[in-house]
């Protein structure tokens, strides 16, 4: 079959005769009507049955030889590229892999994961909520001053943990005085949450199957640390994390 008669050029078309042959051209090598290896026309043959100018067929030729359709030298006539089909062949479909199983959980998360903690606040944060305080009340001016001086004071070397001895001792002078509690710095450990403590905590000191008794409604992250723990429900009281 003649190439020319493969191609429908349009003269009105905006997009101009080059811009047309190269993308027809294109589309007929992508598509199998011309295959790998196939010889074209010369330049001359090409726009003379086209009735359009030579140098349109030319830089449609050059345009794509740059983009590996076609293998072009002088006083040759183009060639398509071997390597057409494979280029526009179809992927094969990857195997599909058989559903990832579920990690077998330890005992401990298996309790975890039966808890309703952490909650998800869906709702508009209110006044008085529980557990939500007022930003408004925090000293962000103060605070951040003194995580400024902090890091200006603090040796680069320093690989000192968080349990800083004159930390410890600080807390252990202010827990006496405000607190009331009896202790030496060597007792205190600092976490980075509330719910880390409780965790540590539950860990420590209960043995599955242990009753724990839980204020209700109370803090719902002590429930699941307690939970997850193996800690049990009494008879006069219950975990709960509602």
């Amino acid at each position: 079959m003649i190439l020319a008669e493969l191609l429908a050029l349009k003269r009105t078309d905006d997009a101009g005769l080059t811009a047309q042959l190269t993308q027809q051209l294109r589309a007929l090598m992508a598509s199998g009507r011309i295959r790998s290896g196939a010889v074209l026309p010369s330049s001359r043959t090409l726009s003379a049955e086209l009735d359009v100018s030579r140098n349109t067929v030319t830089h449609a030729f050059e345009q794509l030889a740059a983009e590996g359709y076609l293998r072009v030298a002088a006083r040759r006539r183009p060639v398509v590229s071997d390597d057409i089909e494979a280029r526009f062949a179809k992927p094969v479909a990857a195997p599909r892999r058989e559903t990832a199983r579920k990690p077998l959980l330890s005992p401990w998360a298996s309790q975890l994961s039966d808890t309703d903690w952490p909650l998800s606040y869906q709702a508009k944060f209110r006044p008085l909520r529980s557990g939500l305080a007022d930003a408004r009340e925090f000293p962000h001016e103060i605070w951040a001053r003194c995580l400024r001086r902090s890091a200006l004071r603090r040796r680069f070397n320093d690989q000192t943990g968080i349990n800083r001895p004159g930390l410890r001792e600080a807390l252990r002078d202010y827990l006496e005085v405000n607190r009331g509690v009896r202790a030496e710095a060597e007792q205190i450990l600092i976490l980075p949450t509330a719910q880390a403590a409780l965790t540590l905590i539950a860990a420590t000191v209960i043995t599955p199957g242990d009753a724990v008794w839980t204020e209700d409604p109370g803090y719902p992250g002590a429930a699941a640390a307690f939970r997850a723990a193996g800690a049990t429900s009494s008879a006069s009281g219950s975990i709960n994390g509602a």
